[in-house]
């Protein structure tokens, strides 16, 4: 890997730095000891993408997500996978179920303080396959590979508490996680 720091890798760092700058202002705010709120069903969503072969040091793939609690984003990632997956669909199915973890992790806190989340929560990715992987529970020539951990993504579709939407590349914000995007992005 190269450790040498070019003027691109300023002028971007310069970039991050004046967006935090301009933005320390900014803050979520969400009142839900209000009585007004106390009733309210709270709605979580996510986005995910994978990029396989992402890095190509490496040929690992990068994870990309996002979720949003009533339209406020709060939680979001982008980091090489720690696994080399053999195919898009798999690269994107390990993404999921890292989504997944998130999801319930955030669901069970908020559901510790008191707040009641929408049910199903929906998930949003960008490849049929994996949509498909998930909801099909027989494993086929092409998936048998997948390592058995992932799977447990089925279970919250059995149990509707998750449920997954296709949604095309450009309407999926976890897509700048993942791909180089340009500055107007």
């Amino acid at each position: 890997m190269n450790d040498v720091v070019v003027p691109t890798h300023w002028r971007r760092l310069m970039r991050v730095i004046k967006f935090a700058l301009n933005t320390k202002e900014k803050i979520l705010r969400f009142d839900i000891l209000d009585r007004k709120m106390k009733d309210k069903v709270w709605t979580l969503k996510a986005f995910c993408d994978g990029n396989w072969e992402g890095c190509s040091d490496y040929r690992k793939d990068i994870t990309g997500y996002c979720i949003y609690f009533m339209g406020c984003l709060v939680a979001w990632n982008s980091r090489g996978q720690k696994n080399v997956t053999l195919s898009s669909s798999e690269a994107e199915y390990v993404v999921l179920s890292e989504v997944y973890c998130e999801i319930m992790f955030m669901r069970m806190i908020l559901e510790f303080m008191g707040v009641k989340v929408k049910k199903p929560i929906t998930v949003n990715c960008d490849t049929f396959r994996t949509v498909f992987l998930a909801n099909n529970v027989k494993m086929g020539a092409r998936s048998k590979h997948i390592d058995i951990k992932y799977h447990f993504v089925q279970e919250f579709m059995i149990d509707s508490t998750v449920e997954k939407e296709f949604g095309r590349s450009k309407d999926n914000d976890s897509y700048i996680f993942t791909k180089n995007v340009s500055k107007e992005t």
